[in-house]
C-alpha cells in the first residue's frame, strides 16, 4: 500500500523562475508550474496521499498541454485538426487534448472559419496561388467542404484571378500584345496550371492582354 509522502520544502527554481520543485522528506521530488500550484495548493509540512499526488501530477500535465497548445497558436494560426495532430505527435493523451480544444473553440481561441482565411491570405499573398491549389492545401487541413468553397469564393473576390494571373505574367516578363512562340506560350500555361489557376481564366486573360 502507497504511503502518503510529506512536503519537505518547496523551492523556485532557478532556471525557470515560474516553476516550483516539491521536495519530500525521503528526498524525492516534483516540478510543478506556479500555475498549478496556485490552483492545487500545497505547503511545507502537507501530506500528500497517493490520490492527492496523482491530482497533483495530471494538473500539472494539463498544463504543459496547455503550454503547448498556446506555444504553438503563438508562431501562427492552426486549424482545430492540425493542433490536434500536433498535440499528438508531442505525446499527449487525446482524452486530454479533446477537451482543451472544445475549450479553445468555445473561447474562439481556435476556429476553423479564422483560420482558413489567414491561411488563404498568406498563401496566396506569398505564392499567387490559385483556386485548385488553395483548395488542396485547404483539404490538407480536414476542413469542411463548405467551408473550403466559402473560404475560396471570399478570397477570389478580395484577390481577383485576372489580377494575380496577370501579377504572374508581369514576373515573366510577359507584356500586353506579346507573340509567343508556340513552346514560350505552352511552358506559361503550364506554369500557371501548376499555380492552380484553370484554362478559361488563362485564357480569358490571354485574350484580355492579347497575348498570342
Amino acid at each position: 500500500m502507497l504511503l502518503a509522502q510529506r512536503i519537505k520544502e518547496i523551492k523556485t527554481q532557478v532556471r525557470h523562475p515560474d516553476r516550483r520543485t516539491i521536495i519530500f522528506d525521503d528526498g524525492t521530488f516534483i516540478g510543478i508550474s506556479e500555475e498549478v500550484l496556485l490552483s492545487n495548493p500545497v505547503h511545507p509540512g502537507d501530506e500528500l496521499t497517493p490520490n492527492k499526488l496523482k491530482e497533483l501530477t495530471n494538473s500539472e500535465q494539463k498544463q504543459k498541454l496547455r503550454n503547448s497548445a498556446l506555444n504553438l497558436l503563438s508562431f501562427r494560426m492552426r486549424s482545430l485538426s492540425e493542433l490536434k495532430r500536433r498535440l499528438l505527435k508531442k505525446g499527449y493523451d487525446i482524452q486530454d487534448i479533446e477537451p482543451l480544444l472544445e475549450e479553445f473553440d468555445a473561447k474562439n481561441i481556435l476556429n476553423d472559419s479564422e483560420f482558413a482565411l489567414a491561411f488563404s491570405r498568406d498563401k496566396i499573398r506569398s505564392k499567387g496561388i490559385g483556386p485548385s491549389i488553395l483548395r488542396v492545401e485547404l483539404s490538407n487541413h480536414h476542413l469542411s467542404r463548405n467551408l473550403v468553397e466559402d473560404t475560396i469564393n471570399r478570397m477570389y473576390t478580395e484577390f481577383p484571378i485576372d489580377t494575380l494571373l496577370g501579377n504572374h505574367l508581369k514576373k515573366k516578363k510577359i507584356r500586353r500584345n506579346s507573340q509567343l512562340q508556340e513552346r514560350e506560350k505552352n511552358r506559361i500555361v503550364n506554369f500557371l496550371k501548376r499555380k492552380g489557376f484553370s484554362w478559361d481564366d488563362i485564357s480569358r486573360v490571354f485574350d484580355e492582354k492579347q497575348i498570342t
